[in-house]
This record gives structure tokens, sequence and C-alpha cells, in this order.
């Protein structure tokens, strides 16, 4: 479990959805009684398709992690390619 989990890479994750935070914060120019459920609309999607390009990157280079980096490698070991 603790494997496919680590596969999204959730640290990564909550950097970009922190970076996003305190820019829509530091750039908001009105304020808005919804503002806070459109800046939801606009991370969720963000932090979403980064997790997806971290899985797609990951099936794709299965071959070069397990020369460069066998013990890392999740793809094929502790998770099946399907």
């Amino acid at each position: 479990m603790k494997s496919k989990i680590h596969i999204v890479r959730p640290y990564n994750l909550s950097i970009i959805a922190a970076t996003m935070v305190v820019l829509l914060i530091k750039y908001r120019n009105e304020v808005l009684e919804d503002y806070w459920f459109k800046a939801v609309l606009l991370i969720v999607p963000a932090v979403l398709t980064a997790a997806a390009g971290y899985v797609i990157n990951d099936i794709y280079d299965e071959l070069t992690d397990s020369i460069n980096k066998p013990s890392k490698q999740l793809i094929g070991k502790s998770i099946s390619k399907s």
C-alpha cells in the first residue's frame, strides 16, 4: 500500500499545491466571496495532472530506473505495469 501512495510523490504534490496557494494569496486583486472555491478548482486539477504525470513517467522510464536506481524502482517490482 505504501508504494501505491509513494508512486504519486505526495511530498512533491504538496509543494505544488502550497506554491499555488501562496501565489494566489499574494496576487489576489479582488475580494470575492467564492474566491477559495475558484482557487480549489484551479489547484486540484493541477495537482491531479502532476500526479498522473509522475505515474506515466515511472511507467515509461521503467528500464532507465532499473539501471540507475534499482532499489527505488516501483513499476515492475512492487506495482505491476498494467
